[in-house]
């Protein structure tokens, strides 16, 4: 990694002086994702590439207006909560972002719900900031991820988090720490590949096809000198390359010259 500090924030939903949802036992919301921050915080600090903060320690747990001051500067930033219902049997996990953290979003909760056989709630544990209740959250809108664990107002699923907490905080802390590592946060980005693969993370149908396109694309920045010759080599490696999987190129023609355009426009961007 980049000798660059690299910081993943995590925050406890609620406040020390505002417990949140309550269970049918009594447990409160803000005491038990207080406990789960702390459990991933551990996790999370075994990456000694990886730097820390937290909106409190131990049994502190700050208010939002405190919290959300740890967003800026940071790969990524996580707020638990646990969801509340009035009825008793709803369940699952749900994870609130904006749409370019969709991808991630989906992954933390699919590590949750493995850990705990959760449901998987919206679009594949992800909802976006506009959903349901939380319209407008102050974490979200500043660029952060909120972390619906599971129900508290369900009694049996209370108890399955209950029973793994701590299993369920180091599958979401590596995660976290996947996710650093992959984008390679603080490093200068120095090929197409590295800049444009955000583009394709989403893409359910020839990732395999776009991913083969930028790695075609970097190995033309080196080989050819204008823009017009790169972009024709890239066209027929990759008019080649459907070929040898059966595809039809005239179906893809289109859809792969506007990604190629899109792509070297992003690189440039952000080189």
């Amino acid at each position: 990694m980049t000798n660059k500090q690299i910081y993943v924030s995590l925050s406890a939903g609620h406040s020390t002086t505002d417990c949140g949802a309550v269970a049918e036992d009594g447990t409160t919301e803000a005491e038990l994702v207080t406990q789960f921050r702390n459990i991933v915080a551990y996790y999370v600090q075994q990456d000694k590439d990886i730097h820390l903060k937290v909106d409190g320690y131990n049994k502190q747990n700050l208010p939002l207006k405190e919290a959300v001051k740890l967003i800026k500067g940071s790969a990524i930033s996580l707020e638990f909560h646990m969801n509340s219902s009035t009825n008793k049997t709803a369940q699952g996990v749900e994870v609130l972002s904006q749409e370019k953290d969709k991808v991630v979003s989906q992954q933390i909760a699919k590590a949750i719900a493995d850990v705990m056989g959760s449901k998987l709630r919206g679009d594949k544990g992800w909802k976006p900031e506009s959903s349901g209740q939380h319209s407008r959250l102050a974490w979200v809108s500043n660029n952060g991820i909120l972390v619906e664990i599971e129900f508290l107002s369900n009694k049996e699923r209370l108890q399955v988090f209950k029973d793994k907490m701590w299993l369920v905080g180091k599958a979401v802390a590596e995660v976290l720490i996947d996710y650093v590592k992959n984008n390679k946060w603080g490093d200068k980005m120095t090929t197409i590949a590295q800049t444009a693969n955000v583009l394709i993370q989403g893409i359910e149908v020839g990732q395999e096809i776009y991913q083969t396109v930028l790695n075609a694309m970097d190995a033309a920045q080196q080989e050819k000198d204008s823009g017009e010759d790169k972009k024709a080599w890239v066209v027929a490696f990759i008019k080649s390359f459907l070929f040898d999987l059966g595809e039809n190129w005239d179906n893809w023609v289109k859809a792969i010259l506007s990604f190629i355009d899109f792509a070297k426009a992003f690189y440039n961007q952000l080189r």
